[in-house]
C-alpha cells in the first residue's frame, strides 16, 4: 500500500459558498488517547469530487491516512478549508440570539439615555445647592424645606444612577456572551479534503485523521459508597473531549497511553494489506467492555457509541464492578484535630485507567476528588474527614518537667490523645504521634509509657493502632523524654 500525498490543486481553496452537508460519509471509529483521537472516515463516493472527512484543524500531509478499497485507481487528494454551513438547528440558534441581540441593544440605548438625564439632573442639583436671596424674600422655613427636597433628590439621583450603572454592565455582558456564541456559530473555518479519480467513476475510500487539539481522554473514576456499609461499587470511567465539525454517531476504543508519532493505521479499524474493514473475532455485544494488551497499554472498545458534534466533552463507563471495602479512620491530632476515613477494597488488574485520584461519592451525597494509593494487592482511597469521629490532643503539664542534664538540657513531656467514635459501626484507627525533629536532639522513650503506642523509626512517630467499638471513648496518655544543647528549640 502507499501513502497518498495530497495534490493541492490551488494552494488553500477557499469556499465561499460555504460546505454543503457530507453525502456517503460517516464517521466509522474513533481511538481516543490521552492526548490526541484519531477519527477514521468512510467514504462511499458515487460521484466526483466527493468529501473525505472534515476537521476542526488545518490538515496538512502527516495529520492524515487515506486508503482506498481499489489500490489501482488514481486519485488525487486535495486539502481546503472554508465556513462551515450551519444545519437547521445552528440556523434556529443564530436567529434566536439575534433577536436577543436586537433586544438588548434596545434596553441599552434607553437605559444610557436614562443614566445621561441622571446624570444632567445630578448636575443641576449641584449647581443649586446654595439657595440666593435675602431675610425679606426668603422665609427660613423655606430654605429648610428646599434643602430638604434638594438633599432627597439628590440621593435619589445617585441611587438611580448607582442602579442604571448596574444594569447596563449586566447587559454588556449579555450581548459580549452573545456576540461570543454568534462567532462560534458563524465565525469558523471547517477543513476537508476532496479527492477526484482521472475516469470519474465512484469510489470507496477510509482516511484516518489525526485530532491534536482539544481531544483525548482522561480517568474519571468514581467509587459510590453506602453509609456503614461493605460492599461499594467502583465505576471505571473515562472523560473525553473532540472537537469534529459534524453530528454522527460512531464506535469508539480509549488507549490508555499517550499518543506517538507514527502511522496512523497501526491503532485503527482498517485493515491496510486488504484495503477493508477488519473482521473483529471478538466483536463485543451490546453493553459489554473488551480489553486486551497492546504495546504495554490498554483498550477499551466500547461498542454503545459516542455521539458527535463539534466540541463535546463527555464521560463513558467502561467497567462497573461490585467490591469488598474495609473501612479505616487515621488521624494526626498534633497536627489537625479531625479524623479521616479510609476504604481499601482488593487491586483489579484488568483496569486500564492510570489514576492517582478518584471520585468518592459516600452516602449519595456530590461526590469529590480523594486521593488514592495503589498497592500490590490493593487500592486504598481517601474519603475525607468523618465528622462521627472526632480526636483532640493536650500536654499534660503535671507530668512535665526540665532539668539540667551536664552540659545538656533534659525535657520530660507528656501528652493526651482523646479519641471517640459517634457512628454506629465499629471501627479500627490509627493514631500517629510525629515526634520533634531538630539538630542535636535525642529522644528517650520505654514502651510502658506509651499506652500501647510503638515507635515507627522510617516515620519518626509513635502510633497506635485502636478498635472503637459504636460510641466508645478512649484515653491515650504517654510520655518521653528530649535531651538538647543548651539554645536549641524544638515544636511540641
Amino acid at each position: 500500500m502507499r501513502r497518498f500525498n495530497p495534490i493541492i490543486w490551488s494552494s488553500l481553496f477557499l469556499l465561499t459558498c460555504g460546505l454543503g452537508p457530507l453525502q456517503g460519509q460517516t464517521v466509522e471509529h474513533i481511538v481516543f488517547y490521552r492526548d490526541a483521537a484519531v477519527v477514521t472516515w468512510k467514504s462511499d463516493c458515487e460521484q466526483v469530487p466527493c468529501t473525505l472527512a472534515l476537521s476542526g484543524q488545518p490538515l496538512d500531509d502527516a495529520r492524515y491516512w487515506v486508503i482506498p478499497s481499489d489500490a489501482s485507481k488514481p486519485i488525487q487528494v486535495s486539502a481546503q478549508s472554508g465556513p462551515m454551513a450551519q444545519n437547521l438547528s445552528q440556523q434556529e440558534r443564530s436567529g434566536d440570539l439575534r433577536t436577543e441581540l436586537e433586544g438588548i441593544e434596545l434596553d441599552l440605548s434607553l437605559k444610557s439615555a436614562q443614566l445621561d438625564l441622571v446624570e444632567e439632573d445630578l448636575a443641576m442639583l449641584r449647581a443649586n445647592r446654595k439657595v440666593g436671596g435675602t431675610a425679606e424674600s426668603v422665609l427660613v422655613e423655606d430654605l429648610e424645606e428646599v434643602s430638604d427636597w434638594m438633599h432627597t433628590m439628590f440621593r435619589e439621583a445617585l441611587y438611580r444612577r448607582v442602579e442604571l450603572v448596574g444594569e447596563l454592565t449586566l447587559l454588556e455582558g449579555e450581548k459580549t456572551g452573545i456576540l461570543e456564541e454568534l462567532a462560534t456559530l458563524n465565525g469558523h473555518d471547517v477543513h476537508h479534503l476532496t479527492a477526484d479519480v482521472s475516469d470519474g467513476t465512484g469510489f470507496t475510500l477510509w482516511t484516518e485523521v489525526l485530532e491534536s487539539s482539544e481531544a483525548g481522554w482522561k480517568p474519571k473514576d468514581q467509587l459510590n459508597l453506602a453509609q456503614g456499609g461493605q460492599k461499594a461499587t467502583w465505576s471505571q470511567r473515562v472523560g473525553y473531549t473532540l472537537n469534529v465539525p459534524v453530528t454522527a454517531e460512531t464506535k469508539a476504543t480509549f488507549v490508555d497511553r499517550p499518543w506517538s508519532p507514527r502511522k496512523l493505521n497501526s491503532d485503527a479499524a482498517i485493515d491496510p494489506k486488504g484495503y477493508g474493514k477488519v473482521s473483529r473475532e471478538e466483536e463485543p455485544h451490546a453493553g459489554s467492555v473488551v480489553w486486551s494488551s497492546e504495546q504495554s497499554a490498554q483498550r477499551f472498545d466500547v461498542p454503545s457509541g459516542l455521539s458527535l458534534g463539534g466540541p463535546i466533552q463527555g464521560e463513558v463507563e467502561v467497567a462497573s464492578h461490585e467490591v469488598s471495602v474495609v473501612r479505616s479512620f487515621s488521624c494526626t491530632p498534633k497536627t489537625a484535630s479531625v479524623v479521616e476515613a479510609w476504604v481499601t477494597f482488593p487491586l483489579l488488574h484488568r483496569s486500564a485507567v492510570a489514576s492517582r485520584e478518584i471520585r468518592v461519592q459516600n452516602n449519595g451525597k456530590t461526590p469529590s476528588m480523594r486521593p488514592m494509593m495503589v498497592g500490590a494487592d490493593s487500592i486504598q482511597v481517601s474519603c475525607g474527614v468523618d465528622d462521627e469521629w472526632w480526636v483532640s490532643r493536650s500536654k499534660e503539664m503535671a507530668m512535665c518537667s526540665k532539668s539540667p542534664l551536664g552540659n545538656r538540657i533534659k525535657h520530660k513531656r507528656a501528652f493526651v490523645i482523646e479519641i471517640s467514635n459517634q457512628s454506629k459501626e465499629k471501627g479500627m484507627l490509627t493514631v500517629r504521634e510525629p515526634l520533634p525533629t531538630a539538630r542535636n536532639l535525642e529522644i528517650e522513650m520505654s514502651p510502658e509509657d506509651l499506652d500501647g503506642g510503638v515507635l515507627n523509626e522510617p516515620l519518626e512517630s509513635i502510633v497506635w493502632h485502636i478498635e472503637l467499638n459504636a460510641g466508645e471513648r478512649r484515653t491515650l496518655s504517654f510520655s518521653y523524654d528530649v535531651i538538647h544543647d543548651k539554645g536549641v528549640s524544638f515544636s511540641e
